[in-house]
């Protein structure tokens, strides 16, 4: 069976964006494995990393936007910019909680 690591910092100060993450991480991984079950094949598999991030709001220093550069998806369980060009590579994703929920149902019945 393959392994899903989540890393973050401890020393954040959005401690309760630490608690959501920690929260996501099992509900995305049980998603990810039924809808590419190919993938996830153990050591047979290639490794596959993915940026997330929880939150009310973006983490992110102001002074930093646009932030243009970024390539990969972040995918942002939460709250994220109306305007996408401040940060065109951040995907929103469901809350936690009772919407990550109601998704996470809906990948498994399609319906809800």
């Amino acid at each position: 069976r393959d392994k899903f690591i989540g890393l973050y910092s401890e020393e954040l100060k959005w401690k309760s964006s630490c608690k959501k993450l920690r929260g996501v991480m099992p509900i995305f991984v049980n998603m990810l494995r039924r809808a590419f079950p190919d993938r996830f094949q153990g050591s047979k598999s290639h490794e596959f990393a993915v940026a997330i991030a929880s939150g009310d709001s973006p983490g992110v220093k102001f002074s930093r936007l646009p932030h243009t550069d970024g390539v990969a998806p972040v995918l942002q369980f939460g709250s994220v910019f109306r305007d996408s060009n401040l940060y065109p590579n951040m995907i929103g994703m469901p809350m936690f909680g009772e919407h990550l929920n109601c998704f996470a149902l809906w990948s498994r019945t399609k319906r809800v």
